[in-house]
């Protein structure tokens, strides 16, 4: 009887097996900080920097050499990621000589994903921030350093939306106020026809006359409100479209033009202004007769569902004041 055949060695099988999985891990940890840093950008761009902070000099990156490892170090990688631990192969790739950048940033190649060569910049602890393929794409990165992290310049802050509420209270309040005027002088002027100017009954009227001038005032700032919320909406709703973009593609660069296309959209916005309608009507003055003639101020103002002022992202922005 013939003896057992050889079992056959897998050694070769396995290694390729972990060399993979190496080879993935670092493929991954590569695409977590693409997206992290997507997303701040994209973060930066509705919300605004650091005030004070300052670009981040990437421009020795375009033309410059990412450091080699020496064979050594090459070697140690190499079986790091073949035998299983890519944890000690990361260890030694950290050792391999990164180029220097401003406040203690640097860059340099990054390990073997199993695709094309791919570089990143790092931060002063060492982390990924961002990666790309080619050193032209990597120095376009916008990485902002420094600046007061409780304050911030640009973007959708409340700065902005107050001057957008601003806008139509500052058109539809004088408004109110000179049909108010007119009202009181009309008032008066009945008055002092039924003689009954310095009368409680003057004082009455008077009183009718100022609360409906308030709720005109109220049912403005409601609608004036209401617009800005709704661009509040818009703006989130654009920020979350460029968010699923980066994901989907995983395209840092392409997800923060759409980005840049949104908010220029959004920063053209304005709110629409109507000429506003009647909002009191005269009051008949008569001995003995209650005020006549009013009509709920509401009716003369939109409903807060109403027309909206179009973005150019094709959200719609804000209502208003209808004649």
């Amino acid at each position: 009887m013939g003896g057992k055949g050889a079992s056959p060695d897998n050694s070769q099988v396995v290694a390729m097996q972990q060399q993979q999985a190496a080879q993935t891990a670092n493929a991954t940890a590569q695409t977590n900080a693409r997206l992290q840093y997507g997303t701040n950008e994209i973060n930066q761009l509705f919300g605004g920097t650091p005030t004070g902070a300052s670009l981040l000099d990437l421009s020795s990156i375009a033309n410059g050499t990412a450091p080699s490892a020496t064979p050594q170090q090459q070697a140690a990688i190499s079986w790091g990621e073949a035998h299983g631990n890519p944890s000690g192969a990361a260890a030694v790739q950290a050792m391999v000589p990164k180029n220097s950048l401003a406040d203690g940033y640097s860059w340099g190649a990054l390990p073997d994903t199993g695709g094309p060569a791919s570089y990143g910049i790092y931060d002063p602890s060492g982390n990924l921030v961002t990666d790309a393929t080619s050193l032209s794409d990597l120095a376009a990165s916008k990485i902002y350093t420094g600046g007061d992290p409780n304050s911030t310049t640009g973007g959708f802050d409340d700065a902005f939306y107050n001057k957008f509420t601003n806008a139509q209270l500052g058109y539809y309040m004088p408004a109110e106020d000179r049909q108010f005027t007119q009202a009181q002088t009309g008032l008066d002027y009945g008055l002092a026809r039924a003689g009954t100017l310095n009368s409680s009954i003057a004082d009455t009227k008077l009183a009718d006359l100022t609360y409906q001038d308030t709720m005109n005032k109220a049912q403005i700032q409601s609608t004036a409100d209401t617009a800005t919320a709704q661009l509040r909406d818009t703006v989130a709703s654009d920020k979350n479209q460029a968010i699923n973009q980066l994901y989907s593609t995983e395209n840092p660069s392409t997800a923060a033009s759409t980005a840049a296309g949104l908010v220029n959209n959004v920063q053209l916005t304005t709110p629409q202004l109507n000429p506003i309608g009647q909002l009191f009507t005269p009051i008949a003055v008569g001995t003995g007769n209650a005020i006549a003639g009013y009509t709920n101020p509401a009716s003369y103002l939109p409903a807060t569902g109403g027309g909206a002022a179009a973005t150019g992202s094709g959200s719609t922005g804000s209502s208003n004041i209808i004649a």
